[in-house]
């Protein structure tokens, strides 16, 4: 007689772990296939904005399709989780050690125009004890506060700021020299005269090597024209950096308020375009925007970005109280002259 072996009966429990891995399947892929294809449109990069969150939460599925022992489920989740990972590679700074005495300490932090606390954003940055400082949205109150502070005066007593509060509202600080950029008109001189980062460009007079120090800001993608009008000024910014600033042959270092995280379009963009790349480390799930959100539920708009051959020693935000609804970030940065 033949024996036959009894089927594993399907329990509606069953049934619905293998739906739930199935589907945990095919929103990784979607979010992998986000991170590809983000600059297509607005909805897809919102989605690609968010992939180090979903994909964290494609472990759920992944772990549900092991212990129900849906071995093709799993392989696909955990390929689909591997493949994403790997996306947030390209457009990071490469990270290294460096002599503790040739590190260049960045801080960079949008203090919010309308901040109604801005002397909190002068203890941040005295606190700090930072080489550099960059503000973006600084509000004239604020830039007053800071030039007519007496440890800042000491601390970093070279700075650029609006001239007239109606001027670009970008701040840079130094503990050492700034010298302007001075680029020369030319027939794209009509648009690049508006341009902050052609305009008020500066190199640092650092005496271990000199480099590039600039500040931008693109429109936040609340809606699909306002995610086109900073996909816009982002390649501006990125021509004026490939045109004008990497052909000076320096290091560039950049505080900047992207409005997107290191998942979204707009990182590859800057390492495509204009050949600079994010500080913040891939696996760190830490962002910067809104600060009264715990770390790990913020996105990462605010960054350092850099060219090439600029390592990354350390990243961090800056968790006080300074008025803004951004935390700033804190970089170690080695210069190439200092490998």
């Amino acid at each position: 007689m033949k024996r036959y072996r009894a089927k594993k009966s399907s329990t509606p429990l069953l049934r619905v772990i293998g739906a739930l891995c199935w589907t945990g399947c095919l929103a990784a892929w979607v979010v992998v296939l986000t991170q590809i294809a983000g600059q297509s449109a607005w909805v897809i990069d919102q989605v690609a904005t968010l992939a180090p969150q979903l994909t964290l939460l494609g472990v759920i599925p992944l772990l549900l399709a092991v212990a129900g022992r849906r071995w093709i489920c799993t392989t696909a989740i955990g390929l689909a989780v591997v493949m994403s990972l790997m996306l947030f590679v390209p457009g990071r700074a490469p990270s290294g050690g460096g002599d503790p005495g040739k590190i260049v300490t960045v801080l960079t932090m949008n203090t919010l125009g309308v901040n109604q606390t801005p002397e909190r954003v002068v203890e941040l940055i005295a606190w700090s004890n930072a080489d550099v400082v960059v503000l973006v949205e600084c509000s004239w109150r604020l830039w007053t506060l800071i030039q007519n502070d007496d440890r800042l005066a000491e601390q970093l007593p070279y700075g650029s700021g609006p001239a007239h509060p109606k001027e670009w509202s970008r701040v840079k600080l130094s503990k050492w020299p700034l010298r302007p950029i001075e680029l020369e008109k030319d027939e794209h001189w009509d648009v690049m005269k508006w341009n902050y980062l052609f305009r008020r460009s500066h190199i640092v007079e650092r005496p271990g090597g000199e480099f590039i120090l600039g500040a931008f800001v693109v429109r936040s993608p609340r809606s699909s024209e306002r995610w086109e009008e900073g996909n816009e000024q982002l390649e501006e910014n990125c021509s004026v950096v490939r045109e004008y600033l990497a052909p000076l042959g320096l290091p560039i270092v950049m505080g900047v308020d992207l409005n997107a995280t290191p998942s979204s379009s707009r990182t590859d963009m800057l390492r495509k375009q204009a050949g600079l790349f994010r500080c913040k480390p891939w696996l760190l799930i830490r962002g910067t925007w809104p600060a009264q959100s715990p770390v790990w539920a913020r996105v990462a708009i605010d960054d350092v970005v850099v060219s090439a051959g600029v390592r990354r020693t350390s990243w961090r935000t800056v968790e006080r109280e300074s008025g803004s609804d951004h935390v700033a970030v804190e970089v170690g940065l080695v210069l190439p002259a200092d490998h």
